[in-house]
């Protein structure tokens, strides 16, 4: 954690090279009255992006879910639905879907870095 900033901005390295987490970071405004409410970032991915899903050794690390009680994002596999019309596209028996259950549900679904770059086919 960084105070007493005066300068208008500032750069923060919260994770060491060949590493990535999820970041969110406040700001607090403070004067002599006191200080202020915060100011948040969205949570986002910083640091190395893995070069595939395979890298990071965990399916559940690169990818995130906020769920509500309305709606969820959730791995499935063919077997579903039980009538069989949602399956995985590539073939592998796995796919990630979203479910809701009222108007107007929503749930949100967030990645690390993945870097296509060196992918033959990233599709």
């Amino acid at each position: 954690m960084t105070k007493g900033l005066t300068a208008t901005s500032h750069t923060y390295s919260p994770v060491k090279a060949g590493d990535q987490e999820f970041v969110q970071c406040g700001i607090f405004g403070q004067t002599s009255a006191g200080q202020g409410s915060p100011s948040y970032t969205d949570l986002i991915p910083v640091g190395t992006p893995y070069k595939g899903m395979e890298e990071s050794g965990q399916l559940d690390y690169i990818i995130g879910v906020e769920n509500s009680d309305y709606a969820e994002w959730a791995i499935q596999d063919d077997t579903y639905d039980g009538d069989g019309l949602m399956k995985s596209q590539d073939g592998d028996n796995s796919f990630f879907c979203c479910h809701g259950t009222a108007k107007e549900a929503e749930a949100t679904i967030f990645t690390g870095r993945i870097s296509l770059k060196e992918m033959t086919n990233p599709d």
